[in-house]
């Protein structure tokens, strides 16, 4: 764990080693403070409706990496969750 300071406070950062692309890279978890996971709908053409939001598990910053614009590189980590709504017509029978 190192201490680093971020808003003029002391915050714990825990450093770990992650692979990414076939490398492995060391990371820094970011622990998420607020949440805001809300679904996104697509209306098909055959009818149906989508419900899908992307949940995050955790969030990771490269150390030492950055873009182009000298932004640190963070790794979002997660699974899309999907809610289908068929029509009568697409269900199983059963």
């Amino acid at each position: 764990m190192v201490l680093q300071k971020m808003e003029g406070q002391l915050v714990a950062e825990t450093k770990i080693k992650t692979t990414i692309g076939g490398q492995t890279v060391e990371a820094v978890d970011v622990p998420i403070i607020q949440s805001g996971e809300d679904w996104t709908e697509y209306k098909l053409e055959d009818g149906s409706t989508l419900r899908v939001k992307f949940a995050v598990g955790s969030i990771m910053r490269l150390v030492g990496q950055y873009d182009t614009e000298d932004n640190p590189i963070y790794v979002v980590r997660g699974v899309v969750v999907t809610i289908p709504i068929a029509p009568e017509n697409l269900r199983k029978k059963g």
